[in-house]
């Protein structure tokens, strides 16, 4: 009583160590997913089972964890609202992750990381506009320079490869899958998938931090709600319209099931990043992967060490 007679506030409760670090944690993995992944689907270390079975998995495994936790919580009725509202975010990334088995085919790994470093501006203007989210000047010359930085690398990892692979200084199963093997139409647009793909993205991780609306019981509500929308999207794409088509397996091979979990849980990181940190640093986790990706790209596909 005394306390509020005299208008002095009471002392909020400190932080866990877990509320302190739980959104960098999650960033982390992020991160080092989404490296791990640029690396699984592109070139020599690509899956040969289809795309579309490879996700129809992901989606699943990421239906199965958010039912659990929906059923434990209680909040079952919750998986019948507002099913329209799902379908934005589901449909998007649908056309995102195709987008990005797609191209990853046809060029290296690298470019795909330095196309995805667009998603960083995209997101912090989205964020701008389409939640009033102020973004500060230093903030913004920090967003920019880290953009630059990680498009420079980018940019460099890829021009060095092409170097070395047209003086021949790369490992025989390396130069095969140089770019220069790639039709030039193929090749631009596969480039201009990746910027779609990236921009799209950006767009619909702000959308989703939207929907969750900071709250982790709707966090998995719309993710079971996603998982069964993105299932049958799925299935009708790679049944209905790629049935037959011979470029690919609909049995999995061991490489497809990893992605399939690896993708699954960058996922569940992506939600959880968006829920604690927001929709700008989800997308600064994601594009911080070009490091881990020039990195892997040169030791487990080129065999050789970046300078």
């Amino acid at each position: 009583p005394g306390k509020a007679q005299t208008g002095v506030a009471e002392p909020e409760e400190p932080k866990t160590c877990f509320d302190k670090y739980k959104g960098f944690v999650a960033a982390v993995f992020l991160s080092t997913l989404t490296a791990t992944l640029f690396l699984l689907r592109s070139g020599p270390l690509a899956s040969s089972t289809c795309s579309n079975v490879i996700l129809m998995l992901c989606e699943a495994i990421k239906f199965a964890v958010a039912l659990t936790y929906v059923v434990y919580k209680g909040q079952t009725g919750r998986l019948f609202q507002s099913i329209p509202l799902a379908f934005v975010p589901v449909t998007s990334y649908v056309a995102v992750n195709l987008l990005s088995f797609w191209a990853l085919k046809y060029v290296h790994a690298s470019l795909g990381a330095l196309m995805s470093q667009i998603k960083l501006p995209a997101t912090a203007i989205f964020s701008r506009v389409f939640l009033g989210r102020v973004v500060s000047f230093d903030r913004t010359m920090a967003l920019f320079s880290i953009f630059f930085g990680a498009l420079a690398i980018a940019a460099y990892g890829q021009m060095e490869k092409e170097d070395e692979a047209e003086s021949g200084q790369l490992p025989a199963n390396a130069a095969d899958v140089a770019i220069n093997a790639v039709p030039m139409l193929t090749y631009v647009l596969a480039t201009i998938a990746l910027l779609g793909e990236s921009c799209l993205s950006a767009g619909t991780g702000v959308f989703t931090q939207w929907v969750f609306k900071s709250s982790m019981d709707t966090l998995w509500v719309r993710n079971a709600q996603f998982g069964v929308l993105s299932i049958i999207q799925y299935a009708v794409l790679q049944f209905v319209i790629e049935d037959n088509t011979g470029e690919c397996e609909t049995s999995f091979d061991t490489r497809g099931v990893v992605v399939g979990i690896l993708y699954a849980s960058m996922g569940i990181s992506v939600a959880l990043t968006i829920l604690w940190l927001g929709a700008i640093e989800k997308t600064l986790a994601s594009v911080s992967s070009v490091v881990l990706t020039t990195l892997g790209d040169h030791v487990f596909v080129l065999h050789t060490m970046p300078t």
